[in-house]
């Protein structure tokens, strides 16, 4: 056995038994804890806090986080380039047929090489997996780095979290009264809901270049969302940083709380991914039921502490080993 291989192979193992051995390490724990020795559970459970902010404010804050990309993305792309790659494209494409011509005499060869360039990439696997597939580079994995472990997990636990889950506690209470509204079943919507923003079918992968846009876009997009929704709750609703969820008071306990959520949720999310991803390969990804656990878990340490920084630093744990992962595939093959 190659170095090579024997290096892609204990890294392979290594990343399966980390978050195994620390699933069953987290879990064993706390049941050691709550049925041994009888004592509470370890996270401190803060009482709800009444949401400031109204339902119009949710609405316009998603609506630019879903709306917002689309209108930048006719700012960034130029229509020369894209009729550009696509005459390259097709110069590439009618290359190939001709040299299948040259080559071969038999029909069924020809016809199935012709098919073969014409037909489009078609999948359900993440964006950012073919996008670092194509061309890899240190620039490519340092973007994604930047994106999708920080910029990412940030926005969509403020979304998530502070804004909706926030808001719908808020109404919990209302509803429920004080007695039985103590917010379980607002996590419980809002990590069902945040599961099922990430559903995409199959379709058709986009050039590489077009990939880069929207992943360009969307890092601008998130940035605005961000910088727009806590001026409006800092400056317009005078909330403090403490009341929107950003107590740094606390942060060394919030990133070991966010260790131990990511080692609780994160085994079964991988383990479902691995197990859905080819029966449904076909029609859609599997991403929107294998992160219902890891949602649950983010949405239970903003329940318990009413702090971003624990869901957000499990986020970015979550994420961060995802791209590990796809950085060493990627590497490797």
């Amino acid at each position: 056995m190659s170095d090579f291989t024997f290096l892609k192979l204990f890294l392979s193992v290594f990343l399966t038994l980390v978050p195994l051995i620390g699933f069953f390490t987290v879990w064993s724990w706390i049941f050691f804890r709550v049925f041994a020795l009888k004592q509470p559970l370890f996270l401190p459970h803060h009482p709800l806090r009444r949401a400031r902010w109204s339902g119009a404010f949710c609405f316009l804050v998603f609506g630019i986080f879903f709306l917002f990309p689309s209108v930048l993305i006719p700012f960034f792309s130029h229509e020369t380039t894209s009729n550009m790659e696509s005459v390259i494209t097709s110069d590439g494409v009618l290359e190939e047929i001709l040299e299948t011509l040259g080559e071969s005499e038999n029909p069924a060869v020809i016809i199935e090489k012709v098919l073969q360039c014409t037909e489009k990439d078609h999948g359900t696997e993440h964006v950012a997996v073919r996008y670092l597939q194509e061309n890899p580079s240190f620039a490519k994995f340092f973007f994604m780095f930047l994106y999708a472990a920080i910029l990412v997990p940030i926005l969509e636990e403020f979304l998530f979290r502070l804004v909706l889950q926030g808001w719908c506690d808020a109404r919990e209470r209302e509803i429920f009264r004080r007695r039985r509204g103590n917010g379980w079943r607002s996590m419980i919507l809002v990590s069902l809901l945040f599961a099922l923003v990430h559903f995409h079918a199959a379709g058709d992968f986009q050039e590489e270049s077009v990939q880069k846009l929207q992943f360009t876009v969307s890092a601008l997009s998130a940035c605005v969302v961000l910088l727009a929704g806590f001026s409006v709750l800092h400056s317009q609703l005078m909330l403090t940083w403490r009341e929107v969820g950003l107590d740094f008071r606390y942060w060394r306990e919030d990133v070991a709380l966010g260790t131990y959520g990511f080692f609780a949720g994160a085994f079964p999310t991988y383990v479902i991914q691995r197990a859905l991803t080819e029966p449904l390969k076909e029609y859609c990804s599997a991403d929107f039921i294998a992160l219902v656990p890891i949602a649950l878990v983010f949405g239970f340490l903003y329940w318990r502490t009413r702090r971003l920084l624990p869901s957000i630093f499990a986020h970015c744990l979550y994420n961060s080993y995802a791209l590990v992962q796809l950085v060493i595939y990627v590497c490797f093959t």
